[in-house]
């Protein structure tokens, strides 16, 4: 790990300053689209982020499988998506179609664990900030 040391408070802002700004001139990169149609499985995935209750019903209906792993790097569920996302509703239903609670991703968080991550950092900020 590299250490600054800074001899006036001038050269510090304008490290500061030139960080920040080279964040926000950073275009993001996505893939090109190939082509390729998303399957029903990554289109379960992403959805189960979204708001779209009927959305997801219709890809459950299709074949698409609550705890079939993603594409992405994660490994995760659409159940997991569902829960950092918040969306309680689709978490209900992903699990009323046959949803494993227990199921882990690639950093063995479960659903638990990651709905207590979300209530630890929720909570912090409301004592901290008094939300």
């Amino acid at each position: 790990m590299t250490c600054f040391k800074f001899t006036n408070i001038k050269s510090t802002l304008k490290f500061i300053k030139h960080n920040i700004n080279k964040k926000k001139n950073k275009k993001k990169k996505y893939k090109k689209n190939s082509g390729t149609q998303l399957t029903i499985q990554e289109q379960l995935y992403y959805c189960s982020g979204l708001d779209d209750v009927t959305k997801v019903e219709d890809l459950l209906a299709q074949g698409g499988e609550p705890n079939g792993p993603s594409s992405d790097f994660s490994q995760s569920t659409p159940l997991h998506r569902a829960a950092w996302k918040g969306n309680l509703p689709i978490v209900q239903l992903l699990y009323s179609k046959g949803g494993d609670l227990n199921a882990l991703n690639k950093y063995f968080l479960s659903l638990f664990s990651i709905f207590y991550f979300l209530f630890f950092f929720l909570s912090f900020f409301i004592c901290l900030f008094g939300f």
